[in-house]
């Protein structure tokens, strides 16, 4: 018996049971990757960018980066840890954009002039202020990365977007296909998407005109007019793979956000151990102990004491005191993005 506002219904692809929930945007079969509307249509333009290697290979290459990392922390991990494969989407709106915008541009020049006087030849130079008149054209076709949440607060995805605009500029992403996951799973984990094809698109226009309005006002001193057309050309549905990992260190559990494409770490948290703290105590104790013997040792020589040793010595003082608090009053872990 369906629950209330469910619509049941079969994958178009490989006709695996799938329930609609009244608040659903797109459906992406869990089992075979097909990605299809709410009335069960099949979605031709959906796309990926594949992952570099398999969960194993990325397993061990994580285990060395992490053991990197806690070297001097005193900890290690194991074979413990345990990742899993994730699809984020984008909406790929490909659009022609067209700005012209006038303004003016405050310059500063020089001028110069020969002038005579009392038979002496004497060169002037003055320096004026001029406002130059701006009217320009901004014309491009371009691709905007739209991510389909509505939400944008999720652990190492932040930094997604900026990576995916340098990626499509230098490679095409590939139909979406099961075979290019290089993992058998049997359920494959998709984030829902929260945005709608039409939403995807009115994102990626708001995108480009506040970005030629940002270009144009940084053209002119003052902007009287800024106006885009937009027209776009295609969007289209494309899957980015992460990598979430979790490790277990004095049995507190640890996230690792990988790059699926390329393994690179996107965002990690790791132990501050007391080893940690201790080693950190040190280094600064000992960047404050030494401005501070030589001035001593300035002072019972009779030497001049150097004005800007002393306020080294004081700021240094102040500065490792409030880290040190800081550092002994953290939470045991930190967060490198």
């Amino acid at each position: 018996m369906s629950q209330i506002g469910l619509v049941e219904g079969n994958c178009p692809t490989c006709s695996a049971p799938t329930n609609v929930n009244p608040e659903d945007i797109i459906i992406i079969c869990e089992f075979c990757g097909t990605a299809f509307s709410t009335s069960f249509k099949k979605i031709e333009n959906h796309f990926i960018f594949p992952p570099k290697a398999d969960l194993q290979t990325i397993q061990t290459e994580l285990i060395d980066k992490i053991n990197k990392k806690l070297k001097f922390r005193g900890v290690k991990v194991n074979q413990s840890i345990t990742l899993e494969k994730v699809f984020v989407p984008f909406w790929l709106v490909k659009l022609k954009a067209d700005t012209h915008y006038e303004g003016y541009r405050r310059e500063s020049r020089t001028k110069t002039r020969t002038v005579t006087r009392n038979g002496k030849t004497e060169t002037e130079t003055e320096h004026i202020t001029v406002y130059v008149p701006v009217s320009r054209n901004i014309n491009e076709t371009r691709i905007i990365p739209v991510l389909s949440r509505r939400s944008k607060a999720l652990f190492g995805v932040k930094g997604i977007s900026n990576r995916l605009i340098q990626k499509i500029n230098t490679e095409q992403p590939m139909k979406f296909s099961k075979d290019l996951l290089l993992d058998e799973v049997e359920r494959i984990k998709f984030l829902k998407a929260e945005l709608n094809q039409y939403e995807g698109k009115e994102t990626g226009e708001t995108v480009i005109q506040d970005e030629h309005r940002s270009r144009a006002s940084k053209d002119t001193t003052e902007l009287f007019d800024c106006r885009t057309s937009v027209n776009v050309l295609e969007t289209i549905l494309l899957h980015y793979p992460i990598i979430n990992a979790e490790y277990t260190v004095n049995h507190k559990t640890f996230r690792v956000v990988l790059d699926g494409t390329t393994s690179q770490i996107l965002s990690a948290e790791y132990p501050i151990t007391l080893r940690y703290k201790s080693l950190a105590v040190s280094i600064l104790s000992i960047l404050v102990l030494v401005p501070f013997i030589v001035y001593a040792y300035l002072e019972q020589t009779g030497r001049t004491i150097s004005d800007v040793l002393l306020f080294i010595t004081v700021v240094g003082g102040v500065i490792a005191f409030f880290v040190n608090y800081k550092l002994w009053q953290t939470e045991s872990r930190e967060v490198l993005a």
